[in-house]
């Protein structure tokens, strides 16, 4: 999704009401690298959540280091998989087809699309086993 966790402003009351919570699992420090934001995004969409965007300036934050981002290398793209999985085990291949090809121009000097579709199902075959 377009938007990260930082950017995300809610009313608590609604999302406490919906049982919506963010997943420990994805983020920053967490075991599975990103995508928290757009779990609960998709969770909170699921729930019947209205989700609006505006173009306020509610905080700025230093985006020059990470602390997850590594390079677009197989851990990357094996949580990609997963996340995919995550959000949905029918559309899961679907979504990881789409994210290769969109995404192909900011990792082609990194990993080819074949290898990349490649961790990305492993990571979803592993979540599957698991879960």
């Amino acid at each position: 999704m377009r938007y990260g966790a930082v950017s995300i402003a809610f009313r608590r009351e609604s999302v406490i009401r919906s049982n919506v919570f963010f997943s420990l699992l994805f983020g920053g420090g967490a075991k599975y690298s990103a995508g928290e934001d757009t779990l609960f995004l998709f969770e909170c969409l699921k729930k019947g959540l209205k989700i609006y965007t505006n173009t306020a300036q509610i905080a700025t934050v230093s985006q020059e280091d990470s602390t997850w981002f590594k390079g677009h290398n197989k851990k990357y793209f094996y949580d990609k998989g997963i996340l995919f999985t995550s959000l949905s085990k029918k559309l899961s291949y679907l979504l990881i087809l789409q994210y290769a090809i969109r995404k192909y121009n900011l990792y082609k000097n990194e990993l080819g699309m074949v290898q990349a579709i490649r961790y990305m199902i492993e990571g979803r075959r592993n979540h599957l086993v698991k879960y």
